[in-house]
């Protein structure tokens, strides 16, 4: 019974829905019919609200939506400017042929270490970069057994030797 310790909810109501299966359909067509009408009734106490959804989804103004929505992903752009450079990667990634992954830096830190690979320093996160062994240019992937990580600077002077 409900309330009793160990009781296992579940398969109470499987064996109350065979005992009675008339009374749980019952209840799911009463729930819908209630839905229908307290709908019915908003739309009718409320059709300015309605009008509004509805212009909403309209796209009649193409412009003015395109508009928005550039506007809207500008802004975007500005606030999450990590994801701008991930995009960029992938971008050039792809117009090279090559495979573009977005691995975690923290995993390729468990790879190689918290040492620059090119200078032997130690390194911080957010002093290091990724840097391809083969570079894209040259055939390279963007897989994680091509990667290491390096300091900003030692990136730079290496270049894509």
């Amino acid at each position: 019974m409900p309330g009793d310790v160990g009781f296992n909810k579940a398969a109470w109501q499987r064996e109350d829905r065979k005992r009675n299966p008339g009374k749980y359909k019952d209840y799911a067509k009463r729930c819908r019919v209630k839905t229908t009408l307290r709908q019915r009734e908003r739309r009718r106490e409320h059709p300015e609200k309605l009008a509004e959804q509805n212009r909403r989804k309209d796209y009649k103004d193409l412009n003015k939506s395109r508009a928005y929505y550039r506007e809207y992903s500008l802004r975007w752009i500005k606030e999450h400017p990590e994801y701008g450079k991930i995009r960029a990667a992938a971008y050039y990634a792809r117009r090279r042929g090559a495979h573009f992954l977005q691995i975690p830096i923290e995993k390729v830190f468990e790879k190689t270490g918290p040492f620059c690979i090119l200078c032997g320093e130690f390194i911080e996160i957010r002093q290091s970069e990724l840097d391809h062994i083969i570079p894209l240019v040259k055939g390279g992937t963007g897989f994680l057994e091509n990667l290491q990580v390096v300091h900003r600077k030692c990136n730079r002077i290496k270049g894509a030797a």
